[in-house]
């Protein structure tokens, strides 16, 4: 064996007092990469960058919905048509509210019956500086109420800036 390295391995081993400061060293340095500690870094990072973001002011900063979530269907029934009135919560980052937002029934394709397959929703809470609250209602006649209950339609919320507009899949685990 080199003579150098059995003097480095007997200094780096150096008794049982050694080996057990190495030991402790290895089990704090791991601890550092546990799954909360790196959530909580990540999340602590986003806010920074969120916040730095504000308050250069920037102008063209809008807000990016990261979350859209049907949390109600109600339904008014008439003589020939059947009103359903949606309720979405989204889940925002910081920046310049959005101006529009539409929400589109993503799966149903038969446009004769229905006229148009989206419908505005309008901002009616702000819940957090996150979080806001939609409301709007699409009317469909009765027939075409029976095919989306029989089609478990799929939602898409379309987001509407000055510069650009996008859409989001809508989580919705409500039966029309």
């Amino acid at each position: 064996m080199d003579e150098n390295l059995r003097v480095n391995q007997q200094t780096l081993y150096n008794g049982k007092n050694d080996l057990k400061s190495i030991g402790i060293a290895a089990k704090e340095k791991a601890s550092m990469f546990n799954e909360d500690i790196i959530k909580k870094r990540w999340l602590q990072l986003i806010k920074e960058v969120e916040n730095r973001s504000l308050k250069l002011e920037d102008a063209s900063l809008k807000q990016v919905v990261l979350l859209s979530e049907i949390k109600d269907i109600y339904k008014r029934e008439g003589e020939h048509n059947i009103e359903l009135c949606f309720t979405v919560q989204n889940t925002l980052t910081a920046g310049i509210p959005n101006e529009k937002y539409y929400l589109y029934i993503s799966n149903y394709y038969n446009l004769e019956q229905i006229g148009d397959r989206y419908f505005e929703l309008h901002v009616v809470e702000k819940a957090k500086e996150n979080m806001e609250i939609l409301k709007g209602c699409l009317v469909v006649d009765k027939m075409v109420y029976d095919e989306l209950k029989e089609l478990e339609p799929k939602f898409l919320l379309g987001v509407s800036n000055a510069d650009n507009f996008y859409f989001v899949d809508s989580i919705c685990t409500q039966i029309i």
